[in-house]
C-alpha cells in the first residue's frame, strides 16, 4: 500500500481554528474580558478592579466603568479617560435603544389604527340591527 492511503500525521498538519462565535465589535471589550464559570454561564471581568459581572453583558461593564448610577457600583480604579469613554458609550447605546423603541411604537400605533378602522366598517355585518 502506498503511504498516501493513510491519514496524514497530526504532527505534520497545520492547525485550523473554526469558530462560530461572532467577534466583539463594541469598543468597551477592550476594558473587560469574558469568561465562563463551571456551569457554563458567561461573565465579564473588569480589567481595572477585577470585579466579576454576571448578567447584563457589555452594557453592565459600561455602567460599572463609566460610573453610571443605578445597577452596579462604580469602578474605583478606572482612569478618567476610560471612565469618560465608557459613560459616553453607554449613553449612546441608550439613545439608540430609545430611537428604536419610538420606531416600533409608531409602527404599532399605525397598525392598530388600520385594524380599528376595518373593524368599524364591518361592524354592521357582525352585529345586524335588531328589529323591534
Amino acid at each position: 500500500m502506498a503511504s498516501s492511503d493513510y491519514p496524514p500525521d497530526p504532527d505534520e498538519m497545520e492547525p485550523t481554528i473554526h469558530t462560530n462565535v461572532r467577534t466583539k465589535q463594541d469598543k468597551a471589550w477592550k476594558y473587560g474580558t469574558e469568561g465562563r464559570d463551571e456551569s457554563g454561564k458567561k461573565f465579564i471581568v473588569c480589567i481595572f478592579c477585577e470585579k466579576i459581572l454576571r448578567g447584563g453583558g457589555i452594557n453592565r461593564l459600561k455602567q460599572h466603568q463609566g460610573g453610571v448610577k443605578g445597577n452596579i457600583a462604580a469602578c474605583k480604579k478606572v482612569p478618567a479617560d476610560v471612565k469618560f469613554l465608557m459613560k459616553n458609550l453607554y449613553e449612546e447605546s441608550q439613545q439608540k435603544n430609545k430611537s428604536e423603541e419610538v420606531i416600533t411604537v409608531s409602527q404599532q400605533s399605525t397598525q392598530s389604527k388600520r385594524k380599528a378602522s376595518s373593524t368599524s366598517e364591518n361592524q354592521s355585518s357582525y352585529f345586524p340591527l335588531s328589529q323591534t
